[in-house]
């Protein structure tokens, strides 16, 4: 069970317009908090770059330039996915590691040179996930050693009727696919995992 906490990551120093460098690409991304295992991680991604949202910070019509490229006839797409959290009226938990809806790639047109715009995602669209039941819920936090949270399934508490869980966004990627020097095709990946709280 992967439970993500935002205190064991270190934030990077500045708000503003953060440089995301991987093997043969640099892309800034306007005016977002994000998180990394390690500051220096920005200098040694590979093919994939893993970060971590500040609670309340959003990628959906975030605004991002390619500033260096080493690959030729780039494509840029994106897609998100939806997990499962419950609430215990102030911690919850996020199952990243059950069930998830996962999106197709779309792909994002420049909006100006080397610009691109990310997607925004409607409420519906967030709210997509595959079926399950409240007891194959609750047999999964059961055998993940949660049961408190298993009990809240099972044995709702608020006067209102609502439920202790809700589905929503829980991953934004971006995917450059591009040739390098050698022709080949090749894909980076940039992975903006959401924190689901509130």
């Amino acid at each position: 069970m992967t439970l993500i906490s935002i205190e064991t990551f270190s934030q990077l120093p500045e708000k503003n317009s953060p440089l995301i460098k991987l093997n043969d690409l640099e892309i800034k991304f306007n005016d977002i908090v994000i998180f990394v295992e390690k500051v220096d991680e920005l200098l040694t991604f590979k093919d994939t770059a893993n970060l971590y949202l500040d609670l309340g910070e959003t990628i959906q019509g975030q605004i991002f330039q390619i500033i260096k490229s080493g690959l030729r006839d780039i494509k840029i797409e994106q897609q998100y996915e939806t997990s499962l959290s419950i609430s215990n009226e102030g911690p919850h938990l996020d199952l990243f590691d059950w069930k998830h809806f996962t999106s197709s790639w779309i792909e994002l047109k420049p909006i100006d040179k080397d610009k691109y715009k990310a997607e925004s995602y409607s409420s519906s669209e967030q709210e997509k996930f595959p079926d399950f039941t409240e007891t194959e819920l609750i047999d999964y936090l059961n055998s993940i050693g949660r049961q408190g949270y298993a009990d809240l399934i099972s044995n709702p508490t608020y006067s209102d009727g609502s439920k202790h869980w809700w589905i929503g966004l829980s991953r934004v990627s971006i995917k450059v696919t591009g040739l390098d020097k050698d022709n080949n095709l090749v894909s980076r990946f940039i992975n903006f995992e959401i924190s689901m709280g509130c």
